[in-house]
């Protein structure tokens, strides 16, 4: 008599011989990695780069719903809503992020095609097409700061062709993910249409800050990214507080680098990326919750 196994039959084979091929710690992604992955730049073998597998593969849970609906009524509304997601490890963060990424940057390339591991979501009044249609995600990873830029602009620049941006709003932020240096905030406010929602994602701003707190050049370019997104953030607001497109920021991090951070910042209060921070997060709801993931298997 042989032994029957649990999940025999029941597992993708050809999707199992891809994740034996692929090293360990691709497996595990940040955020930077997904973002660089959607946009062809990396493995593309990668299981969280496939949309469609990522979604069939994704229980949403309570929690996640909590955070899609406040996401999916804020655009709806056309209104502005800024979350600090305070998370502890194992919690589902980078999951979430590239949830959402996946939902709102590549979903609406698509609907059609994703529609059938849509319904839940739509049902649970988590996501709508029509508002996903006309929503473009930026998506910063601070642990990547030497390459902070290029694959999130590469990756806007294809939704901006999406949602219908001119040829020449496109051009210009092809050329701002070619700089090191941090783009024009306003310029690249101008460049998505002013009907079009945004979501703006940052994760690891707190790993961020501590890797920089004894480096000063490290310390430069983070205060550079804070004052270009305080800015780009500021110029998409007024549009949202003139009801005519909304705006969604969300920042995260693991809860033990915001509690080291407290006491690193409280001996430099005086440093420009302190006092950048603390205007950048005194405008964000803080969201304390642990996020469990679901899997189907």
């Amino acid at each position: 008599m042989s032994l029957q196994l649990p999940l025999a039959g029941k597992l993708n084979e050809g999707w199992l011989e891809q994740l034996v091929s692929i090293s360990p710690d691709k497996l595990a992604p940040s955020l930077g990695a997904v973002v660089s992955a959607l946009t062809e730049e990396v493995d593309t073998r990668l299981p969280y780069v496939d949309t469609y597998e990522f979604l069939q593969l994704t229980e949403l849970t309570e929690n996640f719903k909590t955070i899609l609906r406040n996401i999916h009524n804020t655009l709806s509304r056309r209104a502005h809503a800024g979350y600090f997601l305070d998370l502890g490890m194992g919690s589902g963060k980078t999951h979430l992020l590239t949830l959402i990424l996946h939902l709102y940057a590549i979903c609406p390339e698509s609907h059609d095609t994703y529609f059938p591991l849509l319904q839940e979501y739509i049902k649970e009044r988590c996501y709508a097409p029509g508002v996903a249609q006309n929503t473009v995600v930026l998506a910063f990873d601070l642990r990547a700061l030497g390459d902070l830029y290029r694959a999130p602009l590469k990756l806007l620049a294809r939704q901006l062709k999406r949602v219908g941006a001119k040829p020449e709003s496109v051009d210009v932020v092809e050329r701002m993910g070619e700089g090191v240096s941090a783009p024009s905030a306003e310029q690249l406010a101008g460049a998505i249409p002013k009907h079009v929602n945004v979501v703006v994602i940052v994760d690891e701003l707190y790993h961020a800050l501590i890797f920089a707190s004894p480096r000063p050049e490290v310390r430069d370019r983070v205060a550079e990214f804070l004052s270009f997104l305080n800015f780009f953030v500021n110029e998409r607001k007024k549009l949202a507080e003139q009801g005519r497109s909304g705006l969604v920021v969300l920042v995260a991090s693991a809860r033990g680098d915001y509690e080291r951070w407290l006491r690193i910042s409280q001996s430099m209060p005086n440093e420009r990326v302190v006092v950048l921070a603390d205007s950048f997060l005194n405008q964000l709801s803080r969201v304390q919750s642990a996020l469990p993931t679901g899997w189907i298997g």
